[in-house]
């Protein structure tokens, strides 16, 4: 296995495709230093269940373009350190599997960055919460209130909620 990279003059790797052999385990560890998955990176990798980018202290956080997991159907889970920019639409599209994203602050402009993942077509309980952001309210009552934990409300959270009247949102 190994990468496309290319590395910046300050070390900053980005990686602009996967490379895999037939044999490959399951887990792909990143190299440290990266700050960027590039546009369709992953993009159609199969049997890849896991993704790790190790301790990244000292670099910024990492972007990851359009398409970077775009059908991994075996991909379970990914664990970034570090904040985390997921603000394109497609990043983890057909990843059906994927159940855990572990990043210390994940940044999304909606829930449809996670459409089609177990990570939203799995989860029980009226709130959809990723780190501190509620993805997706999903109960039936006409008054809420956010939990605590919440520190932002994707686009689309209450999206058709047709009986929700009132959302109580704590001053913390």
């Amino acid at each position: 296995m190994g990468f496309e990279i290319t590395t910046d003059s300050s070390g900053c790797i980005t990686i602009t495709k996967y490379i895999s052999e037939l044999d490959d385990s399951s887990t792909v560890i990143l190299p440290r230093g990266t700050v960027r998955i590039g546009e369709e990176a992953f993009k159609d990798c199969v049997g890849i269940a896991r993704i790790i980018l190790p301790d990244n202290v000292g670099y910024q956080g990492l972007d990851i373009d359009k398409n970077a997991f775009a059908n991994c159907i075996d991909l379970e889970m990914v664990v970034f350190p570090g904040d985390v920019m997921l603000l394109e639409k497609n990043i983890f599209s057909n990843c059906r599997k994927l159940k855990h994203i572990y990043c210390d602050t994940p940044y999304f402009l909606d829930k449809a960055v996670l459409k089609d993942t177990a990570c939203l077509t799995e989860y029980r309980g009226d709130f959809v919460i990723l780190g501190d952001i509620l993805l997706e309210y999903r109960g039936t009552d006409s008054q809420v209130t956010v939990p605590d934990r919440v520190r932002v409300i994707a686009e689309g959270a209450f999206e058709n909620c047709v009986s929700l009247a009132r959302v109580k949102i704590r001053k913390s």
